[in-house]
């Protein structure tokens, strides 16, 4: 309690149908913490205003119905309904004792107006003791969720259903220090599965019911269902883009029709190896032609694991294509077919990469991780894209074939107790309730494998999200970037612009491709989500469960003299020595539960040429 900790050992666990430990890890207690006494219910990464919180009379209404024991407590019946069914509050009641005025029990529900997605309802139930002298602990808890995942709501959905039940509470008799140590505070102890009926006919606080062992019987009859294994394949390509066919996977498809000026149309075809091939190695590999300039492009490599529990990765890659410089953190790749559908201008400032790299990667805890990577990469200019250096001796620009950098590079991940769902290989980031931080160091080695350039490299992150309770949520990130020795213009960073009809949230939106470059600066982005706080207040739009969201982004830098003269920057780019540039945007989310539509002005260096002042983007994205 002080300071406040907490730490959840899973001893044993029964599954039907799912066999992956970190989804398992999301069974337990602390993965599905609902805490009526918190003044905001965080579920499905909604802030629920509880109907016991400091500012609970503003979003509710109260109605003394009852009294009665309850054992040998004397309690108060309150029933609670929503002032605004749109608000994320709950409708309900519950039972108070009348001297220590702590919960009893209560039952809530969600409202049927309530700004969230694919849910139809929930139900949570919550029932305490007191265990000793006004110490009031939860005893047993029900949860029960309508999942709607479609987009009506005459289709059909599922159940999720959660009881948890506690004995052998022990209180006042602190565990050592050494006990909460470490930052995992959720520990998966081994062989957890490996426990037979004998042992949970002991330890459930229930009986089994009939109907939940018909549950059990359920999932595993449509693991050989081939209608729903159907649909698993369906989310699966259209989430990851590969077409699983026993050992291989082919993908991703978006990639495989494409076209540009420099290569004309290009197909590509390529996979990986799939999880029956092996889930300790990933091989994958593309090749690719362009009928233009006819030349073949390749990329081949692959990683494994050399430890699953700690994650420690070993990985290797080399490819030869056509790139785009600076398109780190873009929407879609470079030859994803949506790039050359939906781009405003030609992809024509592209250089042929030749690039190698071996990395290990380590994973020292839960959301703290390094990896160590080497790279060498050789670059030659296409298309418009040249290579130029001046020389003071003739007084003419000099043509520079190709560039060659040989780079060791640190990074450090630290994301306090971030949470993961995991995959035999990749996995996804649940978050964390606490900031993101990242430090990337590089090296250049002049002269090492025909390396031109010796130089180091800063750049640090820090980014979060801050929940607003009913108010919505503040998310902001801020880098910092500095170049140390000498380096040309296409290793230094070339901030990422967009030219697409699709919001990327990484990119400066109204900003071209190649229009700023800099060795060192200075970025910020702050974001944020009201979650229809206004939207819902308005009767004409409160049905349409809109969101609203607004933002600001900005960038300041500098190119030194020293680092243009080793090669003249293009003549579409800028360094931002004269002032920061910046764009705002205000928008709105959720329609049709997927779609988001932002209006973006630009507020600096408007006198440029070829650029939008102004412009409206949309992307899609899938929220509660």
């Amino acid at each position: 309690k002080n300071p406040k900790n907490k730490k959840e050992i899973i001893k044993a666990t029964k599954v039907s149908g799912i066999d992956n430990e970190s989804v398992q890890q999301f069974l337990g207690q602390m993965y599905q913490d609902v805490n009526i006494y918190d003044n905001n219910v965080v579920v499905f990464n909604k802030s629920f205003v509880s109907p016991i919180s400091n500012y609970c009379f503003a979003f509710y209404k109260f109605y003394l119905t009852d009294s009665a024991y309850i054992g040998n407590k004397w309690c108060y019946n309150i029933e609670f309904m929503p002032k605004r069914d749109e608000d994320l509050v709950f409708t309900g009641n519950f039972w108070v004792n009348d001297t220590s005025y702590a919960i009893k029990k209560i039952d809530a529900t969600l409202p049927k107006n309530a700004n969230i997605n694919f849910i139809s309802s929930m139900e949570v139930r919550h029932e305490y003791d007191e265990i000793a002298k006004e110490v009031w602990l939860l005893k047993k808890e029900v949860m029960v969720v309508d999942f709607n995942l479609n987009l009506t709501k005459s289709d059909k959905g599922f159940y999720g259903r959660k009881t948890s039940m506690y004995k052998n509470i022990v209180v006042n008799q602190p565990k050592d220090d050494a006990f909460f140590a470490g930052p995992e505070n959720v520990i998966v102890q081994a062989k957890i599965n490996e426990f037979g009926e004998d042992f949970w006919m002991e330890n459930r606080h229930e009986l089994i019911s009939t109907q939940q062992q018909k549950i059990y019987n359920m999932v595993d009859s449509l693991e050989k269902n081939a209608r729903f294994n159907t649909y698993v394949d369906l989310i699966n390509f259209l989430i990851t883009g590969y077409k699983i066919k026993g050992n291989f996977e082919l993908g991703p498809m978006f990639n495989f029709v494409s076209w540009n000026p420099i290569e004309g149309p290009r197909l590509r075809l390529g996979g990986r190896t799939s999880n029956d091939f092996s889930t300790k190695v990933l091989l994958e590999a593309y090749g690719a032609y362009g009928f233009k300039d006819q030349r073949f492009k390749f990329n081949v490599g692959g990683y494994g694991f050399i430890s699953k529990k700690p994650r420690v990765i070993l990985g290797a890659y080399y490819k030869e294509d056509i790139d785009q410089l600076g398109l780190t953190g873009a929407l879609f790749s470079r030859d994803n077919i949506f790039t050359s559908l939906f781009s405003r201008n030609p992809q024509d400032k592209l250089a042929f990469l030749k690039e190698g790299k071996i990395y290990i990667e380590r994973e020292w805890f839960s959301g703290f991780s390094n990896t160590i990577q080497f790279t060498r990469k050789e670059l030659t200019p296409r298309g418009s894209l040249k290579f130029e250096n001046f020389l003071p001796s003739t007084g003419e620009q000099n043509k520079v074939n190709s560039l060659t950098v040989s780079e060791i590079n640190l990074k450090t991940r630290f994301a306090y107790r971030e949470k993961f769902l995991s995959g035999e290989f990749e996995r996804i980031s649940l978050g964390t309730r606490y900031p993101i931080i990242t430090l990337d160091l590089s090296a250049g080695i002049k002269g090492f494998l025909n390396s031109d350039f010796q130089y180091q490299k800063l750049k640090a992150n820090l980014s979060d999200n801050l929940p607003l309770g009913p108010l919505g949520d503040f998310q902001f990130q801020f880098e910092v970037g500095k170049v140390f020795g000498s380096l040309p213009f296409p290793f230094e960073t070339i901030h990422v612009g967009n030219e697409t009809f699709f919001r990327n949230s990484t990119a400066f939106n109204t900003m071209r491709d190649f229009e700023f470059i800099s060795d060192q600066y200075t970025s910020a982005t702050a974001e944020y989500h009201m979650g229809g706080f206004i939207f819902n207040k308005v009767p004409l739009l409160r049905k349409l469960k809109w969101r609203e969201v607004a933002g600001l982004k900005g960038v300041y830098g500098g190119l030194s003299k020293s680092n243009q003269a080793l090669l003249t920057i293009p003549d579409i780019s800028y360094s931002l020595n004269k002032k920061p540039y910046a764009e705002t945007y205000v928008g709105v989310e959720n329609i049709f539960k997927v779609l988001r539509i932002d209006a973006i002005w630009r507020l600096a260096y408007l006198d440029h040429k070829n650029i939008s002042k102004f412009t409206i983007l949309f992307d899609l994205s899938l929220n509660f």
